[in-house]
């Protein structure tokens, strides 16, 4: 039985995003202030979060060795999506974002909302 407020226990449905509001978590759980942003912004990994063209390609051949070598994003399947898995602690001791102690690492909406894209098949429309 749900209520109204306080934390989901399970899964929270969501309309499946758009690309663009994907590119906007990534922007800000992954790039922005953190670690993957380009390197003329003092970034460490310019080639993840090019938001201007790259970054679906990357999303979705880069394999993350930590973690199995599963890919950032399988089209529909987020069980074997790190970038749902990463956050929520489920590669052992590696976890993103890099330092996190929380658990979830971010917002659980946006995860909720990444696995909704995930399981429609990842589109990059």
């Amino acid at each position: 039985m749900g209520g109204a407020g306080g934390v989901a226990a399970g899964p929270v449905d969501v309309a499946v995003p758009s690309y663009e509001e994907v590119v906007d978590i990534v922007d800000r759980s992954c790039a922005r202030g953190v670690c993957h942003i380009p390197e003329e912004y003092g970034g460490i990994d310019p080639n993840m979060t090019n938001l201007e063209g790259e970054l679906f390609g990357n999303l979705t051949s880069r394999m993350v060795t930590q973690c199995g070598e599963m890919a950032l994003v399988t089209p529909g399947d987020p069980e074997n999506s790190a970038i749902v898995q990463l956050p929520q602690h489920n590669c052992g001791e590696f976890v993103m974002p890099d330092g996190c102690l929380d658990n979830p690492c971010i917002p659980q909406t946006d995860i909720a909302a990444l696995t909704a894209w995930i399981s429609a098949g990842a589109e990059q429309q």
